[in-house]
C-alpha cells in the first residue's frame, strides 16, 4: 500500500499493530459527477493512509467527468487511479463492475458529491477489525453544493431532522461512539463480506446501500456506524434536482419495501402517508364541503410546523433570509418523496420507466 510518507506508514502500522496490511480499492460510481469529482480523487491523494487504487465507474454521464477523471489518472500517476464504464444503469451496477475489477482485498465506496476527511481510509479499516464487522462506516458534514441562499438552505435542510428522517449518520454531532445502526452511507466491507451477499442488487437503481446493509444484518453481521469516520457531503444545489432525486429516493424506497419489509422504518413512510392524504382530501373536496374544511386545516397545520422548522434552522444558522428558502427545501424533500412511493404504489411499479430515463446533470 501506498502511503503519503514514512511517518504516515509508521501511525498507521503502530495503530493496527500487525505489519501486514490489506489491500484497499476505493471505488466511486460516477454519473455526472463533472463538478465534484476531482475534490474526492484529490482528498483521497491526501489520505494519511493512502488506497493501493481508486476504481472510478462510470455509469451513462453525459457532462466531462470521464474527461475529468482521465487528465487527473494522468497527472497523478501516483494515486493510480482507473476509469472503468458500466453498461447497466444505477450505482448498484457500477459497484459490482468495479469490484469485480478491484483488486483489494477491503472495498470503501465512496460518492461523487463526498469528500472523505484525511483519515478516512485508514479508519474504516481499524473498524473493520472487528471480527463481526459487516460494513462500517461514518457520519456526514453536510456542505452547501453552491456559495448561494438557495444551496445553502438545502444543506441545512437535508442535514436537520426533519428533512432527513432522523437518519443518525446526518447528525454527527449527536453521535459519541460506535454503534450498530441500520445503515451507514456509502461503507466499506470486504470483498468476501460483498461475495457472500452476491454483491449489489442490480435491480436497484436508488436505494443499493439499504438493500445491502439490511442484507449485511440478516447475515448476522454488524452495521457499524463509527462517529470518526468523516466525510462531508454535498447536497443537490436546486430544488428542482432536490425533488427528481427525492421522488426517486420515494419510488425506490417502494421497491425496497417490498422485497425487505423490514427495512423500512415506518417514520420513512410519513411523507407517503401525508401526500396520499393531502391528495384523496383534494379529490374529495370538490364534492365534499368536510373534506375542504380537512384539507385546509390539513395545510394549515403542515404550513405552520414548515414554517417553525424553518424559522428555527435559520436562526440556528443566524441567518433569517434562510427562513423560506428552508421552508420550501422541507416540502420539496418531503412531498417529493411521498409523491414517490404513491407514484410506484398507483402505477404499480410501472411508472414512469426509470431505465430509460436519460442521465441528467446532479446539481
Amino acid at each position: 500500500m501506498d502511503f503519503a510518507g514514512t511517518a504516515a506508514r509508521q501511525r498507521y502500522e503502530a495503530r493496527v499493530g500487525e505489519t501486514r496490511l490489506p489491500a484497499v480499492s476505493v471505488v466511486i460510481p460516477c454519473r455526472n459527477e463533472a463538478g465534484f469529482i476531482e475534490p474526492v480523487l484529490d482528498a483521497l491523494r491526501a489520505q494519511d493512509a493512502s488506497p493501493d487504487e481508486i476504481v472510478v465507474v462510470d455509469n451513462h454521464s453525459t457532462d466531462n467527468s470521464i474527461d475529468v477523471v482521465e487528465r487527473y489518472a494522468v497527472s497523478h500517476p501516483e494515486l493510480n487511479v482507473r476509469l472503468l464504464r458500466c453498461s447497466d444503469e444505477g450505482a448498484a451496477a457500477a459497484m459490482n463492475v468495479g469490484i469485480r475489477a478491484a483488486t483489494g482485498e477491503i472495498i470503501i465506496r465512496l460518492d461523487g458529491h463526498s469528500r472523505p476527511h484525511a483519515d478516512y481510509v485508514r479508519r474504516c479499516v481499524e473498524r473493520l477489525r472487528d471480527p463481526n464487522a459487516g460494513v462500517v462506516g461514518g457520519v456526514w458534514r453536510i456542505v452547501p453544493g453552491a456559495p448561494t441562499l438557495r444551496a445553502r438552505a438545502i444543506a441545512l435542510a437535508v442535514g436537520s431532522r426533519l428533512g432527513s428522517g432522523g437518519a443518525p449518520y446526518r447528525h454527527g454531532e449527536d453521535e459519541r461512539a460506535p454503534r450498530d445502526a441500520d445503515t451507514v452511507p456509502f461503507g466499506a466491507f470486504t470483498r468476501e463480506h460483498w461475495k457472500a451477499l452476491n454483491g449489489y442488487d442490480p435491480e436497484l437503481l436508488v436505494v443499493e446501500d439499504g438493500d445491502f446493509n439490511y442484507r449485511t444484518r440478516q447475515a448476522g453481521r454488524r452495521v457499524i456506524l463509527d462517529p470518526a469516520i468523516k466525510t462531508e457531503y454535498f447536497p443537490r444545489r436546486r430544488f428542482r434536482t432536490l425533488a427528481r432525486q427525492y421522488l426517486r429516493y420515494g419510488w425506490w424506497k417502494m421497491v425496497l419495501l417490498r422485497k425487505h419489509p423490514g427495512a423500512v422504518r415506518i417514520r420513512q413512510n410519513i411523507p407517503f402517508g401525508f401526500v396520499t392524504a393531502l391528495l384523496g382530501l383534494a379529490f374529495a373536496s370538490a364534492v365534499s364541503a368536510a373534506a375542504k374544511i380537512m384539507l385546509l386545516a390539513l395545510l394549515t397545520l403542515y404550513g405552520g410546523v414548515l414554517l417553525t422548522a424553518a424559522l428555527t434552522t435559520a436562526r440556528r444558522a443566524r441567518d433569517l433570509r434562510l427562513w423560506l428558502p428552508i421552508a420550501v427545501a422541507y416540502a420539496v424533500i418531503q412531498c417529493s418523496w411521498g409523491l414517490g412511493g404513491l407514484l410506484h404504489v398507483v402505477s404499480l411499479g410501472q411508472c414512469p420507466r426509470w431505465r430509460v430515463t436519460p442521465a441528467l446533470p446532479r446539481t
